[in-house]
């Protein structure tokens, strides 16, 4: 990231938005992953669980 970029995302707060963001994106793909894994190892399939 170029410096000056950084230093403009830090000064507004946008460091810590983006930061946040990611955190919250990271935990909704890890649930849907961890719940897609969990219905295919259902016995019969995923339309049994």
């Amino acid at each position: 990231m170029d410096e000056d970029l950084a230093e403009a995302m830090y000064t507004s707060g946008l460091s810590h938005m983006t930061v946040v963001s990611g955190t919250h994106c990271s935990l909704i793909v890890g649930a849907l992953l961890g719940l897609i894994r969990m219905c295919l190892s259902c016995p019969g399939g995923a339309h049994r669980c």
